[in-house]
This record gives C-alpha cells, sequence and structure tokens, in this order.
C-alpha cells in the first residue's frame, strides 16, 4: 500500500467522523496520526548485511554515512542530492525516517534537477501537507 492510497483511506475516515468534520472538503489530520499508518520498513530490513539501506543499491554508503550526509549541517548541494536521492528510491513511507515533510519543503528547490519521475508526487504530497498547515513552502 503506498502513502497515497493511505493517506485516502485516513481522509475518509476522518470524514465520517462527527469531531473531525470535513470543511469544504478539508480534514484536519493530526500528523502523528498520519505518521501511524504509514507501512515503514523494519530496521533489521532497512539494511543489507554490511548495513547499506536498500535505497542505495548504486552506492557504497552505511545507514550512518547516508545519514551523516543529509544532516542540517552538511553541505546543502551534497544534502540535497542524498535527500533527492531518498525520495526516488526509498519507499514513500520510509522517507521519514530519514527527512520530515518540512526537511522536504525546505530542501526543495535544491532537489528539483535529481528528483526525476518523483518531483510530481513529492509536490503534490507537499502541497496537501502544506494545506493542511504541516508544512511551510
Amino acid at each position: 500500500m503506498t502513502i497515497l492510497s493511505e493517506l485516502n483511506i485516513i481522509v475518509k475516515f476522518y470524514c465520517k467522523q462527527p469531531k473531525n468534520h470535513c470543511r469544504t472538503g478539508r480534514v484536519n489530520l493530526q500528523w502523528k496520526t498520519v505518521m501511524r499508518f504509514l507501512n515503514q520498513t523494519p530496521a533489521d530490513k532497512l539494511t543489507d548485511f554490511s548495513g547499506r539501506p536498500y535505497f542505495l543499491w548504486d552506492c557504497k554508503l552505511t545507514r550512518a554515512e547516508f545519514e551523516k550526509r543529509i544532516a542540517k549541517s552538511e553541505d546543502s548541494e551534497v544534502r540535497a542530492y542524498f535527500a533527492a536521492k531518498l525520495l526516488r528510491q526509498a519507499k514513500p513511507d520510509d522517507v521519514f525516517l530519514f527527512l520530515t515533510a518540512q526537511d522536504i519543503a525546505d530542501l526543495w528547490h535544491d532537489m528539483l534537477p535529481y528528483l526525476g519521475k518523483k518531483k510530481e508526487f513529492w509536490d503534490w504530497l507537499l502541497n496537501i501537507l502544506a494545506g493542511q498547515g504541516y508544512v511551510k513552502r
């Protein structure tokens, strides 16, 4: 199940609830509630025997090295490249193990050259999250 179908299920559920009613087609989702519905890869299956995450199949970086490259203190170009690689190659649910939605929004313009076909999906998701007030674009 993808994050798109999971969000649609959550939206339909919340629209049926009296205390979280829809106003003009919008739902006031709690981000923590949305995160509970994600189907993230278990930690023991996220990396191979050498510590490399499944989405870094084409480079030899361990999870710790990858996390250093996308840390806020790193060079912005390097951070944008590896964040875009994460958005491109990881399951959408797993992206949120490494980045927050606001991190993605903050890096958006730097990541655009590297996103490829995934750009439309992430743009759509950020627009939904911005509309709900979870991110500032």
